[in-house]
């Protein structure tokens, strides 16, 4: 009888150490996983940060680009105009030269 007592109190302690073992392994893949989650986080972080430093600089060049051209537009406009004087004054010209005299 005292032979089962001890076979049974060896095999308790053995699944006792076999259990503490596996939670050993349990937490220590844990923190692995949290280390690596906590590493994503950080390079997905990163590269969200570089994302929107190019879309900054996307929308600065986009901003000047359009600067450069509402200046041309207005340069444009400028010729547009002298052209049209010009086909004023082409047309006065042509109307004082038919004048009967």
């Amino acid at each position: 009888m005292l032979g089962i007592v001890i076979v049974a109190a060896v095999a308790l302690a053995a699944s006792v150490a076999f259990t503490v073992l596996r939670v050993g392994r349990a937490a220590v893949e844990l923190r692995e996983a949290r280390r690596i989650s906590h590493t994503t986080r950080l390079e997905a972080l990163f590269e969200l940060d570089r994302t929107r430093e190019q879309r900054t600089a996307d929308v600065v060049h986009t901003v000047q680009r359009r600067a450069a051209l509402d200046a041309q537009l207005a340069e444009l406009r400028r010729a547009r105009d002298a052209f049209g004087l010009l086909g004023e004054a082409a047309g006065e010209a042509l109307r004082l030269v038919r004048l009967p005299r």
